[in-house]
This record gives structure tokens, sequence and C-alpha cells, in this order.
């Protein structure tokens, strides 16, 4: 299992995202860019599984009731496409010369929910359930019941999806026997993700109630990945696209031009 931690948000491997206009759990096609350009955006919505568990202390204590999350997000795996051709696509003869595809995001990769403990002035033993919800307070998860302060509680296992920005650069191409090319990017999730904590008393008990909020994404968080080398095998001076693609190898939306290997060494 890969892991990376919230707050950071980085991923060592290499980042181009994908979609794919299959329902199921991969990203989905909002818009790309068409024009030539050394690097290639994708506005897309990414599906996101959540596994969290809530700890709770000071139950029927004066200081209150003190709620810790752990547990991890974790996202589809997604890739990219290079095609080289020996002319512009739309122009007579054009054909795909090779092609290369890097390894983006693997399927499984996870970021871990950062600890933060906050305290509740909420005393007694409520009972307690959780809630995700984005920058606006719009539910991405139905709220869940977990238990009782003081007994066991049950985890949040729950599926949501949440708009994000790809964008893959070509930084060079060396155009040798065989075009190579450097690609890097990284990936903006558009909305901050919150835990929303619910602790509720009952009209039988000395319980009171309260919410809690605690961060899970920070808004605008970006994950980069590292520049990574893609051979292509073609010689000359080929035209260059990009495609990104699912992590099953499913390619969607168009390719996109990005330029001329000598345009960009």
């Amino acid at each position: 299992m890969h892991r990376v931690t919230i707050c950071a948000l980085a991923l060592w491997g290499t980042m181009a995202l994908a979609a794919c206009d299959e329902r199921g759990n991969e990203p989905r096609l909002l818009a790309a860019t068409a024009a030539a350009t050394p690097e290639a955006s994708q506005a897309l919505a990414m599906p996101v599984h959540v596994s969290a568990t809530a700890q709770l202390s000071g139950c029927n204590t004066s200081d209150g009731v003190s709620v810790a999350l752990s547990g991890q997000l974790t996202l589809p795996g997604l890739g990219a496409r290079l095609a080289f051709y020996n002319n512009e696509k739309g122009t007579h003869g054009a054909t795909v010369e090779a092609q290369g595809e890097a390894g983006v995001i693997p399927a499984g990769a996870s970021m871990t929910i950062p600890s933060q403990p906050a305290q509740s002035s909420v005393s007694g033993q409520p009972s307690v359930s959780l809630q995700l919800v984005d920058a606006s307070g719009r539910p991405l998860t139905n709220e869940v019941q977990l238990g009782a302060c003081g007994g066991s509680l049950a985890p949040l296992n729950a599926d949501f999806t949440l708009p994000a920005t790809a964008r893959a650069a070509v930084t060079s191409c060396q155009n040798g026997p065989g075009a190579s090319v450097a690609l890097n990017g990284g990936v903006t999730l558009e909305s901050a993700v919150v835990a929303r904590v619910i602790l509720r008393g009952d009209t039988t008990s000395a319980a009171t109630s309260g919410i809690l909020q605690l961060a899970v994404v920070p808004d605008q968080s970006t994950i980069q990945f590292a520049k990574q080398p893609v051979n292509g095998g073609a010689g000359g001076n080929p035209w260059i696209y990009l495609q990104f693609m699912s992590a099953s190898g499913a390619p969607f939306g168009q390719e996109i031009l990005i330029g001329r290997c000598s345009q960009l060494g």
C-alpha cells in the first residue's frame, strides 16, 4: 500500500490524472485543454474512498469530550500516454510512429488523515456520528452513527468525489535515436474536506450535545509527482500528444497536442 500524509500531500510517483466515461471508481472527464501547449490540464471528478475511525476520551469529565480521527483516503490509479506522430493530426499522412506510457498514481495510493485531537465542551457519554463535508459545507458522505462515548465505535467507510485539476508538462525532449521525453506535473484538489463530528446527548442522561469540525484535506492541496522519463522510440522530430488514461489503461477524452520535440528541448 502506497501512503502519503495529507498535510504534506506529496506523492513520489509520477502524476498525470486520468478519467473515463464509464461509471465506477475512476475519475470522470470534465474538461481538457485542446491548443498546443507544453502543459496539458484536465478538470475531473476524482473518486475517493475514506476509511476512518474516531477515538474519544474525557467521557464523564468536567473537561469535556476530546475527539481524534485516524484513517486514510484512497485514490484510484491514474496514468498518461504520449503518442509520437510523424505529422500534426488532421494533416495528410499523420500516423503514430511510437507511444510511451507514464505510470502515475498507483492503484491504492493512500493519504493519511492527520491526527488532530479537538476538545469539546460536551460532557457525559454522548453518542457520536461522523460526516464528511466540503469547504462550503456540502455533504460528501451520509452522517454515520459510530456509537457512544465510553463504548466501542464503528468505523466510517464511504465513497465520494472531489473536484480536481490534473496537469502534466513535458519539460524536455531529446530527439536522438529515439525521442525521450521528461514528464512532470501534479494534481490540485479544488476543495477542502472537513470531518463533522456530531456529539448528541439524550433526555435520559446528563450528556450534552455539540459539533466539532476537523480538517481532513486542506483547500487547494496539490499532489506533485516527480519528473520521469518516457521513451517513445520515434526518431526525427515527432509531434507529441498526451492523453490521460485510467488505471486499467482505458483512454478518455481527446489527445492533447503538446508540441514538436524540437520545441521542447
